[in-house]
Parts: structure tokens; sequence; C-alpha cells
């Protein structure tokens, strides 16, 4: 069995590459749940919407939220699911958590932008698109 450190290291430079397809492959249910790792499913929930597999996105990313409800990455993309659902409101509040919980991670920052964008809040949104960019 893969240690736990190598296996992420791997799977995120898969997912930095776009080998999104490769990540599916190696984390099957079975590996994560050897190593019940939230950020293995979380890496996988990327994978997934990357190929806009949303349904399976949402899937894995509440499995990663069950192990750890403050996981700065499942949230943002929990957030991106309430966003590609136009529940803008819902959208923010994960985003929100998830830049609580890591605020130097900048993808939530641009989700939460959007969705303030979405709602007519332009304020909030170019504050947002400016922290993404910084």
């Amino acid at each position: 069995m893969q240690a736990l450190e190598d296996l992420l290291k791997e799977v995120q430079a898969l997912n930095e590459a776009k080998k999104y397809s490769e990540v599916i492959e190696l984390l099957t249910d079975e590996v994560i749940e050897t190593h019940r790792s939230a950020d293995l499913y979380a890496e996988k929930a990327e994978a997934y919407y990357r190929l806009d597999k949303k349904d399976l996105c949402n899937t894995v990313t509440k499995k990663a939220l069950l192990i750890d409800e403050n996981h700065a990455k499942a949230n943002y993309y929990k957030g991106n699911i309430y966003l590609d659902s136009k529940e803008y409101d819902n959208a923010i509040e994960a985003n929100n958590k998830a830049i609580k919980i890591n605020p130097n991670l900048a993808p939530p920052y641009y989700s939460r932008g959007f969705a303030y964008e979405k709602l007519l809040d332009y304020s909030n949104a170019l504050e947002d698109f400016k922290n993404y960019y910084e």
C-alpha cells in the first residue's frame, strides 16, 4: 500500500497536469477508505468537477466533509456545486467557510466573487476577484 503522503503528492501532480481520469482510476473507493483521507476525496472531487461530472463531485465532496467538515478544498467544491445549481447564497456560505479555514487558498475567492456578481453585489465581487488575483 502506498503511503498517504506519497499518494497525495501523486494525485495532486496528476490534477495539476490535468490528468483527471488518471486521478479517478487511481483513487478507488477502496484506496481512499483504506487511508480514510479527506484530502484524497477532495482531490477526486477536483478531478470529477474538471471532467464535468458534477454529481460524482458532489458525492465525493460529501464524503470528504464527513471525515473533516473543516476541509478547505472540499468546502470550495461544495461551493462550486451550489454555484452550478444557482444557489448563490449557499455558494457564498461554503466559500466563506473555505476561506476562513485557509485564507491563502485562492479559488474560493473567485467562486465567491462569481456568486456575489450573480447576486448583483458588485462591491463584494470586485473585492473577491482582487483577492483571487493577488
